[in-house]
């Protein structure tokens, strides 16, 4: 079974964007992925334009898009962790913000330093 995950955007103006992958979600593979590779918002913004992901991999080039699901969350308001549910069943949520520059990973409805 796939360990799919939501990576996002969380703007200074409380407005959130994500997009879906598929699979190999999980923080051990996903984590160093974002850090080295995703660690600036211009960077960040360019994976979130892609699309949703079959799997993310250190190059947009190398990460294959995924043609069965087309939807991309965007979200106003957000004041918390749990304001960012999609109603999407997905095992983990990462989440750039861009008042800090920092990922974080969602646990428990709350955002926690990556």
């Amino acid at each position: 079974m796939s360990t799919t995950a939501q990576i996002g955007i969380l703007r200074e103006t409380r407005t959130a964007t994500l997009i879906e992958v598929a699979s190999d979600g999980y923080p051990d593979y996903m984590k160093p992925l974002l850090k080295d590779h995703y660690n600036t918002l211009e960077k960040v913004k360019e994976l979130l334009a892609n699309g949703n992901l079959m799997y993310l991999d250190e190059t947009l080039k190398a990460s294959p898009k995924d043609t069965v699901i087309t939807t991309i969350g965007c979200l106003q308001f957000v004041s918390s962790a749990s304001d960012i549910d999609t109603g999407r069943l997905v095992d983990y949520q990462y989440i750039f913000k861009e008042e800090d520059t920092r990922w974080y990973i969602i646990d428990n409805g709350e955002f926690k330093p990556l």
